[in-house]
């Protein structure tokens, strides 16, 4: 693949459509254009040799802002009489008169655009030469068009882009000028004998791509499975305020089978724990979520906690999969240490707990259903990713803190610091966080455009089961996504 993408320095692209008459506005910007100012920066015969060889690739793709997000500029401009006097300068040629001059240009929303041809392989030396005529390019069209080019091997993207191809036979489009073979050296000569050099081009239809169909059925979560463990009786209500304490200690525990099964000391895992389940020096890519089942959204939900989960994520590698599973099903998990003087003993549920309260540990209850969902509720608060003095923005964080976790941004976000589902745990206790890991926490309800599947847990602690979700279709939005609802206690 090769790509010329051209920065324009000002948002503005200056040109015309060239000819007699034509004075509108180039847009599309026309790849004849951009080869005019590579072949401008050649100086030796290795530069012409590479446009020689560029002109001979078939017409590019053309990546560039569509005609909605581009305002057209026509400017006139009136050049009075010379002077018919005897001295220099190019105010006093004889016989020039005043006159208007039009330029015309478009202000665009996304200031760069690129030719993209993706069949196109360039050789080292062509490449280099490629890129060092990019290099040199002043300005894009006129003069006033400054820009910066470079050339890339792989395609970029930018928001608000549209793809212009070349058309089939039949089909209507818009005249492109494009280079052909043999152009390099028509412009050589139009420079040499004093013409322009759009008389020159030649020209192909182009049309604008229709945009790819979405893909069909739900829009799936970043963890593919959900490992539930339930706390077995008897023991005392677990308040669902331990809610992160219980998350903690769950992930000390994996982490601690882990070490012990591999023969490394607990104090240094760092070895032998996968980045996927450690969360160090993973990256931008998911690891493990550790979760806290609370009982909610039922009549009688008082939020304390039924067992823990495991979220494992979707883009996990089979080696790493294969050491978290050994370590906590075939080796089964049967025992959390909550506090000194309490554990609890564990239970691999495998989706066969039943009743009202057992409802919260069968991981159809925050997976949802194969369809997916469009609406959905948190049962814990949500840790937002920034501190913010304005409980304003706190619709604005949520939706941002989605798309950060993985999840399509939200078309609807409602916003409250008390919970929004019955038995939902309004604060949990964050002690046994350092400081600077404690952020501000906020319930909502989203509502997304297409369905999704889950285990949906979004915000900075996710990894600690602050921020999971319920699927809750039968609430409807209240407010305005901009509004963030603030509601008495």
């Amino acid at each position: 693949m090769l790509v010329i993408e051209v920065a324009l320095r000002f948002g503005r692209y200056d040109a015309a459509l060239g000819g007699a008459g034509r004075v509108a506005p180039e847009w599309p910007p026309h790849p004849a254009r951009v080869f005019m100012a590579l072949v401008a920066s050649a100086e030796s015969d290795a530069d012409f040799d590479a446009l020689r060889w560029l002109e001979r690739c078939p017409p590019p793709e053309i990546h560039a802002c569509g005609l909605t997000a581009v305002r057209e500029v026509v400017e006139q401009r009136f050049v009075v009489t010379n002077r018919i006097v005897p001295r220099g300068g190019n105010q006093h040629h004889f016989g020039r008169t005043n006159g208007v001059r039009v330029r015309s240009g478009v202000l665009v929303a996304e200031p760069t655009f690129a030719l993209v041809w993706p069949d196109a392989t360039p050789t080292d030396t062509v490449g280099q030469a490629l890129a060092r005529l990019a290099r040199a390019v002043p300005y894009v069209g006129r003069s006033s068009c400054e820009a910066r080019v470079r050339v890339l091997d792989t395609r970029t993207e930018r928001d608000g882009w549209r793809r212009y191809l070349p058309a089939g036979l039949d089909e209507p489009g818009e005249p492109v000028r494009v280079p052909y073979v043999g152009f390099t050296d028509a412009l050589r000569q139009a420079y040499a004998g004093g013409r322009r050099a759009h008389l020159t081009t030649r020209e192909v239809v182009y049309v604008e791509a229709r945009p790819e169909p979405a893909p069909e059925g739900p829009v799936m979560s970043p963890f593919s499975e959900l490992l539930t463990y339930a706390f077995e009786q008897p023991h005392a209500a677990i308040d669902g305020r331990h809610l992160v304490r219980a998350t903690w200690m769950l992930r000390k525990a994996v982490h601690e089978r882990i070490c012990r099964k591999n023969g490394a000391p607990p104090k240094d895992p760092s070895e032998v724990l996968p980045p996927a389940v450690s969360g160090r020096n993973a990256g931008r890519s998911t690891h493990v979520a550790f979760l806290a089942l609370p009982h909610v959204e039922h009549g009688h939900a008082d939020g304390r906690l039924m067992g823990v989960g495991l979220a494992i994520p979707r883009d996990m590698s089979a080696a790493d999969r294969r050491v978290l599973l050994e370590a906590t099903v075939l080796d089964e998990l049967r025992r959390l240490r909550l506090f000194r003087s309490v554990d609890l003993s564990l239970r691999l549920t495998l989706g066969s707990a039943s009743g009202e309260t057992r409802h919260a540990l069968q991981p159809e209850r925050w997976v949802g259903c194969a369809r997916g969902h469009t609406a959905w509720s948190t049962a814990t608060p949500i840790a937002l990713d920034h501190f913010t003095r304005s409980r304003d923005r706190d619709a604005e964080l949520v939706a941002a803190a989605t798309v950060n976790a993985g999840y399509p941004e939200p078309i609807e976000v409602e916003t409250c610091r008390e919970p929004l589902v019955p038995g939902a745990i309004a604060r949990p206790s964050l002690g046994v966080l350092p400081p600077h890991r404690r952020r501000p926490l906020v319930h909502a309800h989203l509502r997304f455009a297409e369905p999704v599947v889950g285990p949906v847990v979004i915000g900075s602690l996710r990894f600690l089961g602050v921020g999971l979700c319920v699927p809750n279709d039968k609430r409807a939005i209240r407010h305005h996504p901009s509004i963030t609802v603030e509601e008495s206690s």
